[in-house]
């Protein structure tokens, strides 16, 4: 009997803000023991810090910049790849509840059974009598409720705006909606119909139970809205004046002036915030509870693979700074997530692996533990599993790769870069030192190198790999041993555009320069012309060159090249504006 797989999602959950990560108010006993029987990978990051386009890439397995889904519209190509799909056509039943956000995957995205919580999701439901829409306007309640996305804008509700300075924060407060008709208890509900309906043995199945929240509107119901009281919430100190001048202009902006920031809401509000925070998380963790509790009532838990994480995170108080802010920040409170994966009968059962891994792994991870042939399917991702065996090496060389359209994020060993497309800006941590994110590097000369690998880095990712035969010609052009004396590269001076596509290396010309990168071997060069060593119609006579300035502007060239180049099926901001000015695109300009 092949396994079951199980699939429990949240919505905005910082990765911190779990009892087993050592939270010091936060209560999840229930997933503090599914931690128990899991491996955790501790350092999970999503391609993208909003919701749709971040559900695509672990849904497909594929990275933005190859589904090209940046926001919320548009379709998918029928070459796209879907994680329920395949297990379907495998013999899987497949069955989602709750927020799916990804109806750009249309036709392909494969559930025999769809029961929507979110609005933009009822519109797909196999049943428009099996919603949450239906259910709580069958109780009575108007739709959506103050519990739903944009449901604090629709009366009646009482959960209000918090006032911050003048202007409007978060929803928070105690919701209208009990907690048996909650949206989080339906969710689990749901869940747990399925469950008892089943006949366990007959054929596995694949459960898809995506809990909305805690993104907000932060209106729990009784009794989780006074589960945790205000003088237990940590805040720590937000950043120093030193720290805030070397951030981008934008986060300052955020840091010191946006209505989700305590520098606007002051501590007493940001404390208020986080108690409906986390007693969402807490109700969420009770629901988990339930439905894994009628896993091994049914005896059902041992052959069943469960893997826990989010969409994307939330600044959730850390820094000073609350929600997520549509794209704009890409620190680790975002766009790294939580990720437990339960194996069958509980093996491995504790083991923590630190290496990077990505959500584009969730699609070739499962597909593994379940042994079935992806071979055909065009996913990027990679077995979570392989990581556990890791060397140093491994651990110091992976990559984690996160984008919106205008702001590129690359992750490798303790280095973090964020790179913004046709800016002068960037940030750079060393997380190891500074987790916090909150000393940005990027503008210390000091560390140069480190920016330079970390962009070549992004370039590799960007870069469709070729095959073996293609990456021994390339090698070949670029041989300047005797008895060739010049390479065909040099032979081929006439090629000098501005940026030229070699197809599998990038060569960047620029008033007088050439720099060339082969991603495969790493090779990165620079060179500058030198007419005394030209021999006309031979070769151009360039020499090497150590010039860091005119080497970090041309990959700069290269890297703003590739972004633009992408065509995204969709922009987080999706106005006509936004798309006439795609190209030239600022880094948090447009996203």
């Amino acid at each position: 009997m092949k396994p079951n797989v199980l699939i429990l999602m949240t919505d905005q959950l910082n990765f911190k803000c779990l009892g087993y990560k050592g939270h010091p108010t936060v209560k999840t006993p229930n997933l503090d023991a599914l931690k128990r029987d899991s491996v955790e990978f501790t350092r999970c990051y999503v391609q993208n810090a909003f919701c749709m386009p971040s559900r695509t890439s672990y849904m497909t397995g594929q990275y933005l910049f190859e589904h090209r889904q940046y926001g919320f519209h548009g379709l998918l190509g029928e070459e796209t790849p879907s994680m329920p799909a395949f297990f379907a056509d495998h013999g899987y039943t497949t069955f989602h509840v709750g927020k799916a956000h990804v109806h750009a995957l249309g036709e392909l995205l494969g559930f025999h059974e769809f029961i929507p919580t979110l609005p933009e999701d009822t519109p797909f439901a196999t049943n428009p009598e099996n919603s949450y829409q239906a259910f709580v306007q069958r109780k009575g309640y108007a739709y959506p409720t103050d519990q739903v996305h944009g449901g604090d804008l629709t009366p009646p509700v009482r959960v209000k705006k918090l006032e911050s300075a003048g202007r409007h924060a978060d929803s928070i407060g105690t919701s209208h909606i009990p907690l048996e008709d909650s949206e989080e208890s339906y969710t689990s509900a749901k869940a747990i119909e399925f469950l008892e309906a089943g006949q366990p043995g007959v054929q596995p199945f694949f459960l898809h139970v995506s809990f909305d929240r805690p993104h907000p509107p932060l209106s729990p119901s009784e009794p989780f809205d006074r589960y945790y009281d205000e003088n237990d919430v940590p805040l720590a100190d937000g950043y120093s004046e030193e720290q805030i001048r070397r951030m981008p202009e934008h986060i300052r902006k955020i840091i010191t002036n946006n209505p989700n920031s305590v520098a606007k809401l002051g501590r007493d509000n940001m404390k208020k915030l986080l108690t409906q925070y986390y007693g969402l998380i807490t109700h969420i963790d009770s629901e988990i509870g339930k439905i894994i509790n009628v896993l091994k009532q049914r005896n059902l838990y041992d052959n069943t693979i469960i893997m826990f994480y989010s969409d994307h995170g939330d600044m959730a108080g850390y820094n000073g700074l609350t929600n997520k802010f549509s794209n704009q920040i890409f620190h680790d409170n975002i766009i790294r997530t939580p990720m437990l994966v339960k194996l069958t009968g509980q093996e491995k059962a504790g083991a923590e692996c630190d290496s990077l891994t990505e959500a584009v792994d969730v699609f070739p991870t499962l597909a593994d533990l379940c042994n079935l042939d992806r071979s055909s399917v065009p996913i990027r991702g990679a077995n979570m599993l392989g990581r556990l065996t890791d060397t140093e090496e491994d651990r110091r060389r992976g990559v984690a790769f996160s984008e919106s359209y205008g702001i590129k994020t690359i992750v490798q060993g303790d280095w973090k870069l964020i790179y913004y497309v046709n800016s002068h800006e960037g940030e750079l941590y060393h997380l190891a030192s500074d987790p916090d994110e909150r000393n940005n590097l990027y503008t210390d000369a000091s560390y140069r190198n480190e920016v330079t690998a970390l962009k070549l880095e992004i370039v590799n990712k960007l870069t469709k790999p070729v095959s073996e035969r293609r990456q021994n010609w390339i090698r070949s052009l670029f041989d300047n041993t005797e008895p060739a004396r010049y390479g065909m590269m040099e032979k081929l001076h006439k090629w000098n555009k501005n940026i030229a596509d070699g197809g599998g290396f990038w060569m960047v010309c620029r008033a007088g320069y050439r720099m060339t990168y082969l991603p495969f071997d790493d090779e990165f060069t620079l060179y500058k012309e030198d007419p005394a060593q030209a021999v006309p119609g031979q070769h151009a006579g360039y020499i090497s060159s150590n010039d860091d300035e005119v080497r970090e502007s041309l990959l700069n060239e290269l890297l703003n090249y590739l972004a633009t180049t992408i065509r995204p099926i969709s922009l987080m901001s999706g106005n006509q504006q936004a798309w006439d000015n795609m190209l030239q695109t600022k880094g948090p300009g447009l996203c």
